[in-house]
């Protein structure tokens, strides 16, 4: 996954922060927020969007665990 900003702050996000944009706001999104950005335009906190990864996460959501593969495959191929 290639590294990808807050459109807000700027604040680079973490693979997780993106998989939830896509989760909440849909696939082919092509703006992304960072949690306390997202929270914000959500009306939500930023520990409920955390809880919301949390159980993504353990349900298997697709966002989440392509993400994880992507990332994986990335770090595999850093050593070619």
């Amino acid at each position: 996954m290639k590294p990808t900003k807050c459109t807000v702050c700027q604040k680079l996000l973490l693979s997780d922060e993106v998989a939830l944009n896509q989760r909440l706001l849909g696939a082919h999104i092509g703006v992304f927020r960072c949690t306390e950005c997202l929270a914000q335009k959500m009306g939500a906190t930023p520990s409920v969007l955390r809880d919301l990864i949390a159980q993504f996460k353990a349900r298997n959501c697709v966002y989440f665990t392509r993400l994880m593969e992507d990332t994986l495959d990335e770090k595999e191929n850093d050593g070619l």
